[in-house]
């Protein structure tokens, strides 16, 4: 997440409509932090990656500021796109006792279940940002990684320091999602169907 973004501007929708936008992060990088000093409401935390992060929706407009007027609640809201759920458990680790939430939402995708497991990420053409970042472990430590192996160096220097490599290595991802063949996420929907994935 970025912190102290502040973009007002307008936007156009899927059916081509315009419409004001308005988004702002704090200097944490959170999109929405209530207020920690009062006592007589509920505080929700909310945890995601770019649907919680919601930079085509304004702020009174996303799915959490609803929330917290449906519950009247002082709602705490985090999310960065390509999160995965050890990243968010990260950022829960960091701020949940100066919070002090009564509950937590973990907002979750499907890409999350590939984003999670590096073996996994590492198989997907689609659902792997080619970022380095923390996994958890079969047995319970955090590890960093970069779930690519085609020049992961070059990549992480790439994604550190170079927006143009970043671009080019984007591009040349892209392409090789275009170029068919059955993914992995193909292969475990499969196994899931009761399939053989013989392909």
């Amino acid at each position: 997440s970025i912190p102290n973004l502040d973009v007002t501007k307008r936007a156009t929708d899927a059916r081509g409509n315009s419409y004001p936008l308005r988004v702002r992060t704090n200097a944490l990088g959170f999109r929405r932090f209530g207020d920690t000093t009062r006592t007589d409401r509920l505080r929700l935390l909310v945890l995601g990656d770019s649907f919680t992060q919601a930079v085509e929706v304004s702020d009174d407009k996303t799915y959490f500021a609803h929330l917290g007027n449906a519950l009247n609640a002082d709602v705490f809201a985090y999310g960065c796109g390509g999160y995965g759920t050890t990243q968010e458990y990260l950022v829960l680790d960091q701020y949940v006792d100066r919070i002090q939430p009564d509950a937590v939402l973990l907002q979750y995708c499907s890409n999350d279940f590939i984003n999670n497991d590096y073996a996994l990420e590492m198989l997907s053409e689609g659902n792997n940002n080619a970022m380095r970042r923390p996994y958890l472990t079969p047995d319970g430590a955090i590890t960093r990684r970069l779930p690519k192996k085609w020049l992961a160096g070059v990549r992480d220097f790439a994604n550190c320091h170079s927006r143009l490599l970043f671009f080019v290595f984007t591009r040349i991802d892209r392409a090789a999602t275009r170029r068919g063949g059955v993914s992995v996420e193909a292969r475990i929907e499969a196994v899931a169907a009761g399939v053989r994935p013989d392909f």
